[in-house]
């Protein structure tokens, strides 16, 4: 349905980040706007999703910003050349939405995550 091995990711660039609340209160989750791109299967779009921020600690008690939200993508067949999930034809065949959430660490911590997770990464030949 994806082309997994031509297109392996799926992606969201925040652009911009808009919101009526003076500023971020630790612990407590504030409605923003994400403005960005989403990318699938080689097609960007323009795509404004409304979510909530979270200043908040990780497991490790280390303070994150938790961006979580869902997205509804319509016209799969014409925009991304996509056939979601039901029968060819029908309404949700051409539909789906998508839930997210992204934490957001400081630049070091994020390199030292990205590094431990590619060592234990399985090359795609390996995965089920």
């Amino acid at each position: 349905m994806l082309d997994q091995r031509r297109f392996p990711k799926i992606h969201y660039e925040i652009r911009s980040i808009t919101s009526n609340a003076e500023k971020l209160t630790f612990g407590v989750a504030t409605p923003i706007q994400l403005h960005g791109l989403f990318k699938l299967k080689g097609v960007t779009v323009p795509l404004d999703v409304d979510a909530t921020a979270l200043l908040t600690l990780d497991d490790s008690e280390l303070p994150i910003l938790l961006l979580t939200g869902s997205f509804t993508l319509a016209n799969l067949k014409n925009r991304f050349d996509v056939t979601g999930p039901g029968e060819p034809d029908s309404p949700e065949a051409n539909t789906v939405i998508l839930d997210f959430r992204f934490p957001l660490v400081p630049e070091k911590r994020a390199n030292a995550i990205r590094a431990k997770e590619l060592s234990e990464r399985k090359p795609y030949s390996e995965l089920p």
